[in-house]
């Protein structure tokens, strides 16, 4: 056989796992081929033979080492271990730590879903309400947040905060430092959230939107016991109020919902909120039966 038609088959092989062409293709090449033939007719016969056996083993290679680096999200938590939920009632705030020696702080009326040990490529929690991770570094065994929203936060070591209540109308997450990736689970979009940034995904809408430099105590402050309210609406106000102090708030007057309040509170009681909400909003309230009612 030509020697640099062996040559040139060897090269172009030499881009697979095998450094030489495979000896069962060059047998079959002798055996065809056994008198001198025109290098660019023989290696066009030759290449339409091994093409496809070739190809189907690069995309086996390629689709079974993703399944093994990409880990399945759709559906619970699915480990072997036994799984730990962790609930904060109304009015309590909590601390956990995972498996992995990872912190996070549960807000008000909140729960976690945690294996008692983590699997061998991944981290996987379940969150319901809101929480601040404080998550140790580890490229080789992402952490991947789940939400009750489809939406899926995806770290490897950083300090965020993240809120997903059911009634609230949107899930958000703050980021203060390190790396996150948001997917959603609904169409498999990606967004790579920056430190200093907070990204909101409403109730009905699939797009990622983007606040830029965020207001850090007024999304974190609750970990240290801050209630905060800065030109918030007030549907927003009671939702907050309801939980911190694990009351329930009827609004007796439509267009309170109207109005926006600003405040920051730490150890106040609840009459005490509630006083100066009247002052600055004029709005009154009435406690009965441990609900508040608000009316002007």
């Amino acid at each position: 056989m030509d020697k640099k038609i062996t040559e040139k088959l060897d090269q172009v092989f030499s881009g697979f796992p095998n450094t030489d062409a495979p000896k069962s293709a060059m047998k079959e090449f002798r055996r065809r081929y056994t008198k001198r033939r025109d290098f660019v007719t023989i290696f066009s016969r030759v290449a339409a033979v091994l093409i496809i056996p070739l190809l189907s083993l690069v995309l086996y290679q390629f689709f079974s080492q993703t399944r093994e680096q990409t880990p399945t999200l759709a559906g619970s938590v699915n480990y072997s271990a036994p799984i730990m939920e962790y609930t904060v009632n109304s009015g309590v705030r909590g601390r956990v730590v995972l498996p992995d020696g990872s912190e996070v702080w549960l807000n008000s009326n909140s729960s976690l879903k945690v294996p008692a040990v983590f699997g061998e490529h991944a981290r996987v929690v379940e969150l319901n309400g809101e929480a601040f991770f404080d998550v140790l570094g580890d490229k080789q065994r992402p952490l991947y947040v789940r939400t009750n929203r489809n939406i899926t936060a995806r770290v490897t070591g950083t300090r965020f905060n993240i809120s997903t209540y059911c009634n609230d109308e949107l899930i958000s997450l703050h980021l203060i430092s390190g790396e996150v990736e948001l997917i959603n689970e609904n169409n498999r979009r990606r967004f790579s959230v920056l430190p200093n940034q907070k990204v909101y995904v409403m109730d009905g809408q699939q797009d990622f939107n983007l606040v830029k430099s965020p207001d850090e105590r007024l999304n974190t402050g609750w970990k240290k016991g801050y209630l905060v309210f800065d030109g918030m609406r007030m549907s927003e106000v009671i939702r907050r109020m309801e939980r911190w102090y694990g009351v329930e708030i009827v609004v007796t007057s439509p267009q309170i919902l109207d109005e926006r309040f600003t405040g920051e509170f730490r150890s106040e009681s609840l009459t005490q909120v509630l006083d100066f909400l009247r002052i600055s909003s004029g709005i009154d309230s009435e406690i009965t039966n441990g609900t508040v009612i608000l009316s002007y």
